[in-house]
């Protein structure tokens, strides 16, 4: 299953709906221009996906068939990993007087998420055709799951993350 977060399985797949949208506007006789251009695209996507150019997207919180390194200090509030590999460091946050709230999507992506297990934590996860592991050796594909470490106390200040993962791997482990 994971050569469903590699970009050559993504390229080909690209490349093949691509050649398919052109062979059938080809065989038709209709030449509709709209149709060939669209063809014509998906299949340059496709080739840039193979060749690891041109669609890459990466920011501060988000990276798009890329792969990327996140260190967390509570400035950003969102990550997105799509269709990428991405590592997401929790560990430098400082939680003060506030609950600090952090979101993390993953979409046909393989993420880590790394955890200070000195920080008071929850962790809600929302999962579907996906894995999320946890450090105490839980797995999630479909539904909620909802984990907390040993210093999370729901009365006093903690960092919450959601974890959001479709068709994704997602494991979260823990610094100490």
């Amino acid at each position: 299953m994971w050569f469903l977060f590699s970009g050559a399985f993504w390229g080909v797949f690209l490349i093949i709906v691509g050649l398919t949208i052109l062979l059938r506007v080809f065989f038709n006789i209709d030449l509709p221009i709209i149709r060939i251009f669209f063809g014509l695209f998906i299949i340059a996507v496709g080739i840039s996906v193979l060749t690891g150019k041109g669609w890459q997207f990466k920011d501060a919180s988000n990276t798009i068939f890329s792969e990327n390194t996140f260190i967390a200090e509570g400035n950003e509030k969102k990550y997105n990993v799509i269709f990428s590999k991405g590592k997401i460091d929790l560990t430098n946050i400082k939680i003060t007087n506030v609950n600090l709230e952090i979101e993390i999507n993953s979409i046909f992506a393989e993420n880590k998420i790394l955890i200070d297990n000195e920080i008071p934590m929850h962790i809600k996860i929302n999962s579907a055709f996906a894995g999320v592991f946890t450090p105490d050796g839980s797995i999630t594909s479909f539904g909620s799951f909802n984990y907390s470490n040993k210093k999370y106390d729901k009365s006093k200040p903690y960092l919450k993350v959601i974890v959001n993962s479709v068709f994704a791997s997602v494991k979260i482990k823990e610094k100490n």
